[in-house]
Parts: structure tokens; sequence; C-alpha cells
């Protein structure tokens, strides 16, 4: 069900706001400020016009992006998302049709003053019909939207600073490495699709959470319904495989019962400067119940075997994802 919709100027400012069920609970700062990371992250890779979804905790959007600004819709269960990607795009074509596609928008709010009075007026928001008939297209819509045999989860990948995250994840779904080290503010979102094998294409949504003590209680807010948490040192340096227990005791509260857990030992490259012997990092794996790579971002060395290993194992131990 609908509970809530937004227009969100596309530097973070809340245009327009209407709360359709009033029992539902504010969304915290945090929670809507990591929203707000995560919906320019996607929204630059996605394009304009684009309709999509972003689920945080225990909150679920669907968004368009108009580039200026973002029309954004709150529900209340994620089975309702792809049923209401349908009253996005026809929210979207209302909004363009009366607004035009804002290019030469002066940004002042006044411009949208009225458009609660259309929405209620064309919507119908509060009146169930309109939630029941998307409800019902629901598993009609999946069929259409999704490929047959596609599997989908969702990757946090943590760790010190520097020790290789973005690195990793470009590597493998952009075959790129890029030597200066640049540091991720606050959270990172990748989407990749890959070959599983012959019969399944896999696709997955990783989030690359900064590292800095000062994001602990941003990073929080992405660890809930994570499939995979891969917790990532470098292997040539002491600190960042001492700071393993931290990582572990942050995400453990929030892991599901069949959460995959990996501890990956990165920059293996860097052969004269090695620290941290295979030996000790797969009996710290094997300590931790975490299965255990060893990878380079830099040459490549294991990256694809991780992430293949890891769609293989989600297709292998999760009932809740169906394969079609």
């Amino acid at each position: 069900m609908i509970n809530s919709i937004w227009i969100i100027k596309n530097s973070g400012q809340n245009l327009f706001y209407k709360n359709f069920n009033k029992t539902t609970s504010n969304i915290d700062n945090d929670l809507f400020s990591g929203f707000f990371v995560a919906l320019d992250n996607f929204a630059n890779e996605s394009g304009k016009g684009n309709i999509d979804s972003i689920i945080l905790k225990d909150a679920k959007f669907i968004y368009m992006n108009l580039d200026p600004i973002f029309i954004v819709l709150g529900c209340d269960r994620s089975e309702e998302i792809n049923g209401l990607k349908e009253i996005m795009a026809d929210i979207g074509n209302l909004f363009l049709e009366k607004y035009g596609d804002l290019e030469d928008w002066d940004g002042k709010l006044s411009k949208f003053r009225d458009f609660s009075n259309i929405l209620d007026t064309e919507f119908k928001f509060e009146k169930s019909s309109i939630i029941r008939k998307s409800k019902s297209s629901i598993d009609e819509n999946e069929r259409k939207l999704k490929p047959r045999n596609n599997i989908a989860y969702k990757i946090v990948v943590i760790g010190n600073p520097g020790v290789g995250k973005t690195s990793l994840l470009n590597k493998f779904s952009k075959g790129e490495f890029d030597s200066q080290y640049i540091p991720t503010l606050g959270v990172d979102v990748k989407k990749h699709s890959y070959n599983l094998n012959s019969d399944i294409n896999a696709s997955f949504t990783a989030w690359d959470v900064s590292g800095q003590k000062s994001f602990k209680k941003l990073r929080k807010i992405y660890y809930p319904n994570t499939e995979s948490f891969v917790i990532l040192y470098d292997v040539s340096n002491l600190n960042s495989f001492e700071e393993i227990d931290r990582w572990v005791d942050e995400i453990k509260p929030y892991a599901r019962k069949d959460s995959i857990f990996l501890l990956v030992g990165n920059k293996i490259d860097l052969n004269g400067e090695k620290v941290i012997s295979p030996e000790v990092g797969r009996r710290k794996a094997s300590e931790l119940g975490f299965e255990f790579f060893q990878t380079s971002a830099k040459t490549g060395f294991n990256v694809n075997n991780l992430f293949y290993f890891i769609g293989e194992k989600i297709r292998d131990n999760n009932k809740h994802l169906k394969l079609n």
C-alpha cells in the first residue's frame, strides 16, 4: 500500500511531501540521509526517466528520475514494488504533462504548490481500489519484468579505509582498476548483472560502505536484508586484519539466518609487502565460520571467482530467491 509521496530536488531538498497512512512512523533522519545518498547514486547510473526501487531497513521506495527532481513513492511491502511502478509511470507522465521537462525551471518551490490537489483528483490514493488493483496485478507484472532464470541479491562490502573495497567491485563490474586512492564518503552503490552459468543470469546490488569510523551510524542503515557480507582486509596492512573482529561485531546483529559471510584478503599482488599469510587469513576465517578468499583488485586474480561463488551459494542456499 502506498503510504507517502515526495518530490525531492536532486540536491536533497524536500519540495513536496504527503503521508497517506497516518499510522506510518516517520523516517528517522539518518535513514532519510542514507536514502538521499542511495538515490543519487542510483539515479546517476540509471539516467533521466528511469523508474526503480530502493529498500533501506524497513522502508521501501519507488522513484522516478526527472533530472532536476525525483518523484518518490513509499510503500509498505517489498512485493508491492513491481505493481506500483506502473502507478509511478502514470504519476511521472502526469507531472511532465503539467510541468514539462523542467529544463528552464527557476528552482522555486511554488511551482509545485497545486500538485497535491492534482494527485488527489487523478489518483485518489486514500481510496483502496487503486491499491487493490495494483496488488492484484503483481504476479502478472513480475512475469513481464523478470526474465526467465534470474536471481537477484544484495551484497555489503566492508572493511577498513584503503583495503580496496571500491576497487574490488569496479574490477568485477567494469573490469577497471584505478591506482589512485579516493575514499568512499558514506556509501557507494553499484548494480551489476552477469551470467552465472549457461542457464542463470545473476544481478546484485552492492553497497560499498565507508570504513571511516565517523560513518558508523550511517553504515548500519544498509546492513539489514543482506544476502552476503564481504569483510575485506589488506594483506599488507596488519591493522586492517586486526580490525576484523570489530567489523564482525558491527554486522552480526543485522545479519539474516541465511546470510553468507566471506573474509577476503586483498592486494596479494604486493608480493614484497605482505604481512598476513594465506594460512593466517584462512585460520581466521575458519574461527569465524566464514568462507575465505584472497584477491587482487589490481590484477583481477580471483575476483571473478569470488563473485561467482557468492552467486552460486545464494542460488543453492536461499529458498526465498525464486528461480523463474
